[in-house]
């Protein structure tokens, strides 16, 4: 595959910053039409930290990945980790010894070879693969940053992400005496057309920006690409941040014969990218990048996993491949993940963990309340039951016989009660011995009053436990 580019042009802007922590390759004003390969970063740590690590980085990358940037070689993923390892070993000798604040910075790095085009970036500075012909952003990486790691796991909005408190902090950069090393993730494009346009940027051209506005700009047909740029410069004037940025047209495109054994995981990628998703659709809507006779159709519903052709050695930079053959590539394993699954997964997770959270509030409120009814319990006390309340259970025994009742004052008949006083009044008189007394016999009335008073009733008393 040979391409042909029109004049890079470059965007290098400090915004309302006092130093410049951005660094671009080429440097600004110093691209042709004929270079191949643009590098794009942004530094932090402060003055003389991020400015220092953005540079050393540049720096290392095109020195190292120099036979490429004006030929059209094959190009695989082991020379860019050759071509990484360098940068790091450039960015711990600049900061060794140092003190204060620890640099780092960000990368995007494209290269046009012989195979197509080959994206890498680490943390929040942006590749675009614009379509003017059908206004649409055919891939954008996506961020490594907390806010992008929230969207996906659908704890903030699209809209959340850019008023997000925590927006500035990235997950992934590259920066010296770290145990481990961040590494880019690398994008293989094969599909591209005559008119299409790359867009490298740091996160500051995109404080105002979204990517509607972009591709706006970029599919401005009656805009030169001059224009463009004056278009972003005027809609980035009033940033606050650091902003650079390279615009690639892609004049025209030469297909050969061994593009096909190349590799192609744009679409995954783009797959893996929330954020390219179109938020009134449910489905996940893709362009099948692996045939190229649909390709001019910007839209297809069902997802294309890119083609896995089979590895291939890394060629030396000093060395250039034959016309008739090319050596067959490096494969791409990418990781698809299927959302749908992964959201039945969380619904059943967050199901259960409430299914066990209330059998234990259930457990624990069923012991407290036994142990309060075991608490406010008293022991049994006997009670003593009256004669009536006794007298008033069924007698289920012929041999239990219910006590003689004492009558009350209302239960004594009348014709008794002149008895009852006559015998209280001789009880008062004194008593004479028992010989001295006459026998005298009694009177009928006396006589009927004792035949009718029953015996006296003698108490009962009948504990009874409750």
């Amino acid at each position: 595959m040979k391409f042909t580019l029109s004049q890079p042009l470059a965007i290098h802007e400090l915004g309302q910053r006092t130093n410049q922590e951005d660094t671009i390759f080429p440097a600004l004003g110093a691209a042709t039409s004929t270079d191949r390969l643009f590098i794009v970063c942004d530094g932090m740590g402060g003055h003389e930290g991020g400015e220092v690590a953005s540079q050393a980085v540049c720096e290392a990358l095109s020195s190292s990945l120099a036979g490429y940037r004006t030929e059209n070689l094959f190009f695989n993923e082991d020379v860019l980790t050759k071509a990484l390892a360098q940068a790091y070993q450039a960015l711990h000798e600049k900061n060794a010894g140092r003190q204060g604040r620890k640099m780092g910075t960000t990368l995007t790095l494209l290269l046009f070879h012989r195979g197509g085009v080959l994206a890498a970036y680490i943390g929040d500075s942006r590749i675009y693969h614009l379509r003017p012909s059908t206004k649409e952003v055919r891939y954008s990486t996506r961020d490594h940053s907390l806010v992008y790691d929230l969207f996906d796991a659908g704890l903030i909005t699209r809209q959340e992400i850019k008023s997000h408190p925590q927006k500035n902090v990235i997950t992934r950069a590259m920066m010296p005496d770290e145990a481990v090393q961040a590494e880019p993730d690398v994008v293989f494009i094969r599909d591209v057309k005559a008119g299409d346009y790359f867009y490298l940027c740091t996160d500051g051209m995109l404080e105002q920006m979204d990517n509607e506005e972009i591709i706006d700009i970029f599919s401005n047909a009656s805009l030169s690409d001059e224009e463009k740029r004056a278009k972003l410069l005027e809609a980035t004037s009033d940033n606050a941040d650091n902003h650079s940025a390279y615009i690639l047209h892609v004049e025209a495109v030469e297909p050969e014969a061994t593009d096909e054994a190349q590799p192609n995981n744009e679409a995954a990628m783009r797959l893996r990218n929330k954020i390219l998703r179109d938020p009134s659709e449910d489905e996940v809507v893709m362009v099948d990048a692996s045939n190229e006779e649909d390709a001019e159709s910007p839209e297809q519903t069902t997802p294309v996993a890119p083609p896995t052709p089979s590895p291939a050695p890394a060629p030396l930079p000093s060395q250039q491949p034959q016309p008739e053959s090319a050596p067959p590539a490096k494969p791409v394993q990418t990781q698809l993940s299927d959302d749908a699954t992964t959201k039945n997964h969380r619904v059943a997770i967050v199901a259960a963990f409430i299914a066990v959270l209330a059998l234990v509030i259930a457990i624990a409120v069923y012991f407290f309340v036994l142990r309060s009814d075991e608490g406010n319990a008293s022991p049994p006390q006997p009670r003593s039951v009256s004669l009536k309340q006794e007298s008033e259970k069924p007698q289920r025994d012929a041999d239990v016989v219910a006590p003689p009742v004492q009558p009350s004052a209302k239960s004594v008949p009348a014709s008794v009660k002149p008895i009852q006083q006559e015998l209280k009044a001789s009880a008062a008189q004194p008593v004479t011995p028992k010989a001295e007394v006459a026998e005298a016999p009694a009177a009928p009335a006396e006589q009927a009053a004792e035949a009718s008073a029953p015996p006296a009733p003698q108490p009962i008393a009948v504990n009874i436990p409750e």
